[in-house]
Parts: C-alpha cells; sequence; structure tokens
C-alpha cells in the first residue's frame, strides 16, 4: 500500500494479523513518518494531524496488540519508520505486549531517513538492506539456510554502521520468544 490514509492502513493490518492462520508466517514491513508522544508511537500516514495523533496515525500499541492477537505462528513486523520530533527509538518493550500463541519480533529504526518515493522508485536505506537480506541470504550468518529475526537485526545492523555512516541512526528490536524462522536462505 502506498500513499494510504490512516483508517483503511489500519484496517488492513488488522485484516492482516486476524485473518492469519497458524501455519502462517507473517512479514509486516511499514515505511513512514513515526511521531513519539509520552504514551505511545504512531505511524503517520497521509492524512495524519499532529494536533489530532490519535484519531489520525495507526498507534503502535494497538498495531502490537492486534498482532498479539493473531493466530500466526510468527510475525516480523519491520517499523522502518523515523521520529520526527525526537531521534529515538520507542521502547517497544515497554508497551505491554506480553508473549502469546505467536511469535512477535519488532525491529525498527531511529534514524532520519528519506522515505520510499513512488515517483523516483527509490527505497529506504532499510528497505533495500531487507531485501538484500533476505533475497540473497545476506542475513544467514551461520549459513544453516533459516534466517531469523536476529540474523535479520544483525544484518541490518551492521549495513547501517557500514554503509550509511553518514545518515546515523540506530535500530531497535524486542522479541516475545525464542528466535524463529522468517524465510530460508536462497
Amino acid at each position: 500500500l502506498r500513499d494510504i490514509r490512516s483508517k483503511p492502513m489500519a484496517d488492513t493490518v488488522s485484516a492482516i494479523f486476524s485473518d492469519a492462520s497458524n501455519d502462517d508466517r507473517l512479514l509486516l514491513y511499514i515505511a513512514c513518518h513515526g511521531v513519539a508522544s509520552s504514551e505511545d508511537y504512531y505511524l503517520a500516514a497521509t492524512d495524519t494531524d499532529l494536533d489530532r495523533i490519535q484519531q489520525t496515525a495507526i498507534s503502535v500499541k494497538a498495531l502490537l496488540n492486534s498482532a498479539s492477537q493473531s493466530r500466526a505462528h510468527s510475525i516480523l513486523i519491520i517499523l522502518d519508520a523515523c521520529d520526527s520530533r525526537q531521534d529515538t527509538v520507542e521502547p517497544f518493550s515497554r508497551l505491554g505486549i506480553t508473549s502469546t500463541s505467536s511469535q512477535i519480533a519488532v525491529i525498527s529504526s531511529s534514524r532520519a531517513q528519506d522515505q520510499y518515493s513512488a515517483s523516483s522508485g527509490r527505497r529506504t536505506f532499510i528497505m533495500q538492506a531487507l531485501t538484500d537480506a533476505l533475497s540473497r541470504g545476506g542475513a544467514d550468518a551461520n549459513r544453516d539456510g533459516i534466517v531469523g529475526p536476529q540474523e535479520i537485526y544483525s544484518y541490518l545492523s551492521s549495513r547501517l554502521d557500514v554503509e550509511d555512516s553518514e545518515n546515523p541512526g540506530s535500530l531497535g528490536m524486542f522479541i516475545t520468544g525464542p528466535d524463529f524462522r522468517v524465510a530460508t536462505s536462497p
């Protein structure tokens, strides 16, 4: 989905989580601007109004609660969202999400970045690194043919440190249980 309003975005994400079966492994990648508040972190949509953030943006707390109720076997959520107010990663582990039947991992970026541009076809740095990690097997550090959230996180972190040192930032990660398979290496 590109250039979407907050309600259709929230409905689509909710449907992805609620329609999943216990055999499904979900990878949800969201690239957008992020906005931190004292009580939550929000993903901005095309209609987001900072004066009405709770009504016009996607609450990460609500997104994670929806994920925690999914029947999916495992869920990897990658938030490629800079914070337009402060250069910090919201401490997702403090949002009150506990272990559920699904294993959930979240990788998030705190770096200021250029978002994907449909007109130019440019990808964000995180999107390009994630594509390389999964399509070329770069994230399979131990070469066992299985790529998990920890390997993806390590791969993205190392790429961020080495290849994008002029645009500093950091990645954060939390996981509700043991590492799990996201993909097989090519």
